[in-house]
């Protein structure tokens, strides 16, 4: 949520030629072709939102499935805030894939700079209240990830894009 994720996840693609698998481009072709959807901050969590959280889920696995069965490398740009969520879908892939090499990267923000970006965002959708929407659900609910999520997981804090560089590089090449 506005920390970044997306920024770091773009440069990874560009370096390393990853697929991205967003969430975001999803809730986008549903908001901008599906009239149930359409005229909605599709990102903020609300009652129609919400209905298209499964397909959001399926869309996610399946796609990583054709890639991973082509060889190819995918990123996820977002999961969950919540531990027992990344580490099923993390799981439903190893079970699929079990050489395959999970790497979680979390995106530590300082929480002044998140709280400048929901503001501005506020200031471009009537529909949505994201610093409320932080406080209330998202700051006191985020479980802030663990070692045993993830074959690797790397702390990204907006000034460590090489240390990430190195270590995806690393993991590559073994």
């Amino acid at each position: 949520m506005s920390s970044g994720k997306s920024t770091l996840s773009k440069k990874l693609v560009n370096q390393f030629k990853f697929n991205r698998v967003s969430g975001d481009a999803f809730r986008h072709f549903i908001s901008d072709n599906i009239a149930y959807f359409a005229n909605l901050d599709i990102s903020f969590p609300n009652d129609r939102t919400k209905l298209i959280q499964p397909l959001l889920h399926d869309y996610r696995l399946g796609i990583s499935n054709i890639l991973l069965d082509q060889g190819e490398h995918v990123m996820f740009d977002g999961t969950s805030m919540y531990a027992e969520v990344r580490t099923s879908r993390f799981k439903e892939v190893k079970k699929l894939y079990p050489k395959v090499t999970t790497v979680l990267i979390f995106v530590d923000t300082p929480e002044e700079l998140i709280l400048s970006r929901l503001k501005e965002r506020d200031t471009l959708s009537e529909q949505s209240n994201w610093v409320e929407h932080y406080h209330k659900l998202k700051k006191p609910q985020f479980e802030v990830p663990t070692s045993n999520e993830a074959d690797a997981v790397l702390t990204y804090y907006q000034y460590n894009y090489q240390e990430i560089e190195d270590k995806l590089q690393e993991l590559l090449a073994s």
